[in-house]
């Protein structure tokens, strides 16, 4: 098959490369370079076999399969500069679907979509959407966008973790793993609930959407399970030996949802078995990677800020 990823460099782009490579594709790369400063052998193993930096440079050909990873990819990030939010996270969805009208177009939605909903209430995927950041509203607006083609899959992924090629320390897992490794400590901000989902799963799911015709034209609420950030701590308190501080945080994360995935659960056996926040291999591989990127690791919110400033300056 013939494939484009679009952010292919970041933190899910380089393992689904990577995983597309393993299988034989012939995978093409679009990404604008902001996390390249810490991806770990952008010439190695999660290498596409061509890159492009600029959307206009993409060949006119015919792709088989269109995977939308490309992202302003966080709530924090996606309020820095909305415009440039909407730009890669909507508009740059929308020029490529118009440009490869014959591709199945995939897209990596968000489970923040759902923002904050009652503590009683699961959200399945006709749930009312609720998005509360720039990021979520401006995955609703994309989920819109590919609503149109003809040929999609949308997939609302639950809070991703994990290990990677190109480490994320920005997200609740990981930030834990990398709190403990600087601190010793680690420091909730909410007691909300949360879907996870392991990102070598995440990229996993993204193959079997590409490939089968089992989510053709669907919406597919995407996570391995529902838990909380107080449950999150406590398992990487137990992996790393961090003591966890339970005082009430000045800035308070006020999403809270949880997510029915049984649409997803009905193939994930396909997958086979999913990984959960506490699973010792996957433990084990974030306290590796913190150990070997160390302190000066920087978040992409600090990427994020970099690259505009260049952008602005040049």
């Amino acid at each position: 098959m013939n494939i484009l990823v679009t952010g292919n460099q970041g933190y899910l782009g380089s393992v689904l490369t990577s995983m597309l490579k393993d299988r034989g594709h012939l995978v093409h790369g679009l990404d604008n370079g902001m996390q390249s400063s810490t991806l770990v052998d952008p010439s190695g193993v999660c290498a596409p076999d061509s890159q492009f930096v600029d959307p206009w440079d993409t060949p006119d050909g015919r792709y088989d399969v269109v995977y939308h990873l490309a992202a302003i990819s966080n709530d924090p990030m996606g309020e820095v500069d909305e415009g440039v939010t909407r730009k890669v996270n909507v508009m740059l969805v929308d020029y490529l679907c118009r440009k490869y009208p014959d591709a199945r177009h995939v897209l990596a939605s968000s489970a923040s979509v759902y923002g904050a909903i009652p503590s009683d209430d699961i959200a399945d995927e006709m749930y009312p959407l609720n998005p509360l950041t720039a990021y979520a509203r401006s995955k609703v607006e994309a989920e819109s966008v590919v609503r149109r083609h003809w040929d999609y899959s949308i997939l609302r992924m639950g809070t991703l973790w994990g290990a990677s090629p190109n480490f994320r320390r920005d997200i609740v897992v990981n930030a834990f793993f990398h709190e403990a490794h600087l601190t010793g400590s680690i420091v909730p901000k909410a007691q909300a609930r949360r879907p996870m989902l392991h990102v070598m799963d995440a990229a996993r799911t993204m193959i079997l959407a590409g490939y089968s015709g089992l989510w053709t034209n669907k919406v597919v609420n995407v996570g391995a399970e529902n838990t909380t950030v107080s449950d999150i701590a406590r398992a990487v308190s137990l992996s790393t030996g961090a003591t966890v501080d339970w005082s009430e945080s000045k800035e308070p994360d006020k999403r809270d949802y949880a997510m029915d995935t049984h649409r997803y659960e009905s193939i994930s056996a396909e997958l086979g078995n999913v990984l959960r926040v506490g699973d010792p291999g996957a433990m084990s591989a974030i306290r590796a990677t913190i150990s070997d990127y160390g302190k000066p690791y920087p978040t992409r919110l600090e990427q994020l800020r970099a690259w505009l400033d260049k952008e602005r300056n040049s």
